[in-house]
């Protein structure tokens, strides 16, 4: 059941805030002896207290609802505090979903980039630098020269 944070439980059913298990109860019986349906047939401001009891106690009567209700008796600002933290929390898990994509975007890349160097790496080489067309010319005019060249006879 859903607390409702706007009503103070322990005032419906008459009894000081924080209230053992024991008062709770008694107190709930009385009421709903005073206020039921079936006493006070037709009345509907009755009916309406009775079930206003009865989800007073039902609230007050579990034992974690009733811890929730008391701690937020004790520190009014409980509830805007679990809001921003879990506003926080909601906030750090949408930062961490980011980085981890943004991570993965970064990994994606460098995979694609290395993919594109392995294949320029796999094709043949065939860019002939300009020092290296004078280093073939030169290399052939010294053959030429050297097959031309007659020795001389005595």
């Amino acid at each position: 059941m859903a607390i409702d944070w706007n009503k103070d439980y322990y005032a419906i059913l008459q009894v000081p805030p924080f209230s053992e298990h024991a008062e709770i109860k008694i107190s709930y019986r009385n009421l709903a002896k005073k206020y039921h349906p079936d006493i006070n047939p037709g009345n509907k401001s009755a009916e309406e207290k009775f079930k206003e009891i009865s989800v007073a106690y039902d609230i007050l009567s579990d034992e974690q609802n009733k811890i929730i209700y008391d701690n937020k008796l004790r520190n009014p600002y409980m509830h805007q505090q679990q809001q921003y933290r879990q506003q926080q929390r909601s906030q750090y898990d949408q930062y961490q979903k980011a980085y981890y994509e943004e991570i993965q975007r970064q990994q994606q890349r460098a995979r694609e980039f290395q993919r594109a160097r392995e294949a320029e790496n796999a094709k043949p080489n065939y860019d002939i630098s300009p020092w290296r067309v004078i280093f073939i010319v030169m290399i052939i005019i010294n053959l030429l020269r050297m097959c031309t060249h007659r020795p001389l006879i005595p």
